[in-house]
């Protein structure tokens, strides 16, 4: 789990807490729904980064890196558009500001984009609801944390109280050796997020990801997936992660030769995932989610079951918003 979606998380949860405790204490406990949309709209807050990516394109234009590199004769920071981001000679980026003419349409942009974003995700959900908990009638393992907090802080039994109030205390203990010394002394106690081991099986399994996770949160979530599944996960992890990565670099360099081109020893986890993931993994998963889509669509032809036409199109959705 990324350090950024851990932060919304933890930002999320504490907000939770705070109005839920802040109500009492003014005596009107907040009710189900009324925590509910909290926790949403927090997340929705903590999640949202469109004001941010104008400030990235900023970047991208005023960048020497991105001067360097170029199209023909133009340099790559004088061909985006003015609609995307002020020219490299605007003011606003002397007197570093976003209150500026140049960036009226940007804005104005971004902002329509945001909005449109939100009503395609909250039309989606109204229908994948329906095709997943009333027509299909999946587990949404990874949905019990948001609802047994809801549960736990508006119903306020004793024995709830009790076991949250000491599985935050245990979260706390774990949190500070975790993070205290690496934000106060810059000391690294923990590794974090993961115990890589992958300096000493490269010499026999170059390119396998091997490791450990530290972040107390990635094992939590482990533990919520039903058992067949986490074990379905584990085997198939090993083999694509540790075997194939391997394999295609000792025995097959011919069939992804940019991945043999680019591995070099001591990449450690994170660039190995990366740069499997874009030379050997993603066209493989891309033909899976269209082979799965048109399956569903075959499946859906055959039954009738109504929304299960719009499968394929959630398949594709998802996978591309995954890639």
């Amino acid at each position: 789990m990324s350090q950024e979606l851990l932060l919304v998380l933890i930002v999320v949860f504490a907000t939770a807490i705070i109005f839920s405790e802040l109500s009492i204490a003014a005596r009107s406990p907040l009710r189900k729904q009324e925590l509910f949309i909290i926790l949403q709209m927090c997340r929705i807050a903590g999640t949202t980064t469109y004001m941010i990516e104008l400030i990235y394109r900023g970047y991208m234009i005023t960048s020497p890196l991105t001067s360097a590199f170029r199209i023909g004769s133009l340099p790559l920071s004088s061909l985006f558009p003015a609609w995307w981001a002020p020219p490299a000679y605007s003011d606003s980026y002397i007197y570093r500001t976003l209150f500026h003419p140049h960036w009226i349409v940007p804005t104005i942009l971004t902002v329509i984009l945001g909005g449109c974003t939100i009503l395609t995700e909250f039309s989606l959900l109204m229908m994948t609801s329906v095709l997943y908990i009333e027509v299909e009638d999946l587990p949404f393992p990874m949905a019990l944390p948001t609802a047994e907090l809801i549960n736990t802080l508006t119903e306020r039994s004793p024995y709830r109280i009790g076991l949250f109030a000491e599985s935050a205390m245990i979260g706390m203990v774990i949190g500070m050796l975790i993070h205290f010394p690496r934000i106060t002394f810059n000391i690294g106690i923990v590794p974090f997020p993961w115990i890589d081991l992958t300096g000493l099986t490269e010499q026999y399994l170059p390119g396998a990801i091997i490791g450990i996770a530290t972040e107390p949160l990635s094992l939590v979530s482990g533990m919520l997936v039903p058992w067949i599944l986490a074990i379905y996960m584990f085997i198939t992890s090993f083999i694509c992660w540790i075997l194939l990565n391997s394999a295609f670099l000792k025995f097959f360099p011919e069939v992804f030769p940019r991945w043999s081109k680019e591995y070099m020893p001591g990449m450690g986890i994170s660039l190995l995932y990366q740069t499997s993931q874009l030379y050997v993994w993603l066209v493989p998963q891309i033909i899976f989610a269209l082979t799965l889509s048109f399956f569903y669509l075959a499946r859906s032809a055959r039954y009738k079951k109504g929304l299960q036409c719009f499968v394929p199109f959630f398949a594709i959705l998802e996978t591309s918003r995954l890639l």
